[in-house]
């Protein structure tokens, strides 16, 4: 059997066309699709874990000092304290569900940060009656370790009907 090797000129060659090609791909985006798809992927497993009302799976979505404000204003901050709230929130309304969908994302490589946009909706039974809250959400999504992370997430509500909540006014 025959081995072909390269001389180092040649090597050399090589590896600059390679990263050449690189630098290419990433200034005309395909880079950042790869990027987006791993986002889109992570949002996946957190919209599963909130199905399976997996709150150690959640949390494993979020940075150590993720940062949400829900739709009612109420602020929290840290993977401990929300992974509390939520598993609190899931004994309280056996049948919620929400689920982000997202729109847009812009990833920002160079500083490993990425913005998403999107809607979401959320569902439970309030005395009888179905509740459907729904709205637009903002994250911030930070690569850590080669992993895409939510370290923040805004959600503004657009509508509510069903339940009692939804004639609540909010002032915060």
């Amino acid at each position: 059997m025959n081995f072909i090797t390269l001389n180092n000129r040649t090597q050399i060659r090589h590896t600059f066309a390679i990263a050449l090609c690189a630098l290419a791909m990433s200034s005309c985006g395909f880079l950042e699709g790869t990027e987006e798809s791993q986002i889109r992927e992570r949002r996946q497993i957190s919209n599963d874990a909130i199905a399976a009302k997996d709150t150690a799976a959640m949390a494993k979505v979020w940075t150590p000092d993720y940062h949400v404000v829900t739709s009612r204003n109420t602020e929290a901050s840290g993977r401990r304290v929300n992974a509390i709230r939520f598993a609190e929130e899931f004994s309280a309304k056996p049948d919620v569900i929400y689920v982000r969908a997202p729109e847009k994302i812009k990833v920002f490589i160079k500083w490993n940060m990425a913005s998403e946009v999107g809607n979401w909706v959320g569902h439970w039974t309030e005395n009888g009656k179905l509740v459907e809250l729904k709205g637009t959400y903002l994250a911030k999504w930070h690569k850590v370790n080669d992993v895409w992370m939510i370290r923040a997430e805004i959600f503004v509500p657009q509508s509510c009907i069903g339940g009692a909540i939804c004639d609540e006014e909010i002032v915060k």
